[in-house]
């Protein structure tokens, strides 16, 4: 038998009438995956990872700085006391505000006055933000004197019975003569005066001693310095800081970090402010930039007048020994009728301060007080009574 053969004829192309020449497609190629391929999604998933990774680079960095400010912080709380991170002799609470002299020392202030590397002392204050353990004792001599200034008669650097008006109680108390010890660091001569009659209102002295360096309270007079000062948690923080009121204050009083790199940093940046201050004051004649000093003096010197309290002025020197301002200062008290105790010969020598520091030791606190013990006029008999502590303004 012979095969049967049955013949396909090749489909016909469509016609026309069923696929109009503007629907004809072209054949679609069919894309088979391969092992090593990637499909459109998984290509895409690259592109968005890279978008994401410099957000989150940025947060890592974020991080790594936060982590390592908190690790710095809690190195410097391990290897420093605040005081002594703080660079600036005090530490948190040995200030308050002053309504007359603008800041004075916090009343049962305990704690340390630090100069790294120079000094390191204990200081207690009594209620009256004064550096006085027998202040009542004193008080109860049938004379006393009062002595005020800066941290010269407060003794900053060294101890409360190595100062100079501790010094002089010991002289003077043999001869009926209390001494009250009324400095206060930081001040110029505006705030001594101011600070000095919310003193004599309190306490009745029958004379006073006020101590002026002109080394550096002429140009604290001149610039006010005192209105350039808030206090914040016993801090002394100027009024030019950014961020007053806010949370940058707690920075600046509570973490170690801020200290340690504003006194390291902040503190050059404000010395060449100053410095550029006083050259600014230098040009002017010693008499104008005087006035600001010797006119709160005056007036203090009035007030113990109508008081019949003696009243000196002590001359302090620096460490260079003199000053441009010291003929003009002399001049200026004596057409005052100012009596002047004028120490600027008696420290010549390094042995008297501590070195990289212009404060006295207690070489220098010796040299002063052989020197004043002589030289300070008290009368003899008390001018004016004491006034009762529930009456005096000005201190809490």
């Amino acid at each position: 038998m012979k095969e049967a053969r049955i013949y396909c004829a090749p489909p016909e192309a469509p016609t026309a009438e069923f696929f109009p020449p503007s629907e004809v497609r072209p054949p679609t190629a069919v894309h088979v995956p391969s092992s090593d391929s990637t499909s459109p999604k998984d290509a895409s998933a690259p592109d968005r990872a890279a978008g994401r990774r410099p957000g989150a680079a940025v947060l890592v960095f974020l991080g790594s700085i936060v982590l390592a400010l908190l690790l710095a912080e809690a190195v410097l709380r391990w290897a420093y006391d605040e005081v002594e991170v703080n660079g600036n002799y005090w530490g948190r609470g040995a200030f308050v505000a002053d309504p007359a002299a603008g800041y004075r020392h916090a009343p049962g202030f305990r704690g340390r006055a630090v100069r790294p590397g120079v000094f390191d002392v204990e200081v207690a204050l009594d209620d009256l933000g004064l550096r006085q353990a027998d202040r009542e004792r004193q008080l109860a001599y049938p004379r006393t004197l009062l002595v005020l200034g800066d941290s010269f008669p407060f003794g900053l650097g060294v101890e409360a019975d190595e100062s100079f008006p501790t010094l002089l109680a010991a002289e003077l108390n043999p001869l009926g003569i209390g001494v009250v010890n009324g400095g206060q660091t930081g001040y110029d001569v505006a705030q001594s005066a101011a600070w000095g009659r919310t003193l004599i209102d309190r306490l009745g002295p029958d004379a006073v001693l006020l101590t002026v360096f002109l080394a550096n309270d002429v140009s604290g007079a001149w610039f006010a310095d005192r209105e350039r000062v808030d206090v914040v948690d016993g801090y002394r923080l100027s009024r030019s800081r950014w961020g007053p009121g806010t949370a940058l204050d707690r920075l600046r009083t509570r973490s170690y970090l801020w200290k340690f790199a504003g006194g390291r940093l902040a503190t050059p940046i404000e010395g060449r402010r100053r410095r550029g201050e006083l050259r600014e004051a230098n040009r002017r004649a010693p008499e104008a930039v005087l006035a600001t000093t010797v006119e709160p003096l005056r007036a203090l010197a009035a007030y113990c007048r109508e008081r019949r309290i003696p009243f000196n002025v002590a001359m302090i020197p620096p460490r260079k020994g003199s000053t441009r301002y010291d003929e003009p200062f002399r001049q200026a008290l004596a057409s005052a009728g100012i009596r002047l105790i004028d120490l600027t010969g008696s420290f010549t020598r390094a042995e008297h301060y501590f070195p990289g520091d212009g404060h006295w030791n207690a070489v220098g606190h010796a040299a002063a007080a052989r020197r004043l013990v002589h030289a300070i006029a008290v009368q003899a008999e008390p001018a004016t009574p004491r006034v009762a502590p529930a009456t005096a303004s000005g201190v809490r």
